[in-house]
C-alpha cells in the first residue's frame, strides 16, 4: 500500500510492517483505511527532537473504534529517497 500525506509525499506501509502492526496491536486489523485518513487530514504532526529527525508522528482523533475514543498514531520514516510506516497503533494521547 502507498498513501500520498498531507505534503505530498508517498508513503509505503510495506507487508512485513503492517503484520508486525496487527501481531502487536490486534484492534488495528480493521482500521487500515482509516491510516490512509490519518496520513492525508492528520489533526496533529509531532516531530520527536528536532527538524533534522527524519521520524514524523501523524495523529488522528477517532471515536467508536473498537476500543473507543482514541488517537491514531503512525509513525513514519522519511529519507531523502523513501518513505515508510514504522508502527501504527491507538493511543489515549498525543505524545
Amino acid at each position: 500500500m502507498v498513501i500520498q500525506d498531507y505534503e505530498g509525499r508517498l508513503v509505503r506501509l510495506p507487508d512485513e510492517r503492517w503484520q508486525h502492526i496487527c501481531d502487536g496491536h490486534p484492534e488495528m486489523a480493521t482500521m487500515m483505511p482509516r491510516i490512509r485518513e490519518a496520513l492525508e487530514q492528520p489533526d496533529r504532526l509531532m516531530i520527536p527532537g528536532d527538524e533534522t529527525q527524519m521520524e514524523r508522528r501523524y495523529y488522528k482523533r477517532f471515536t467508536h473504534t473498537v476500543v473507543g475514543n482514541k488517537w491514531m498514531r503512525v509513525a513514519v520514516i522519511h529519507t531523502s529517497g523513501d518513505s515508510f510506516i514504522t508502527t501504527d497503533f491507538l493511543t489515549g494521547r498525543v505524545k
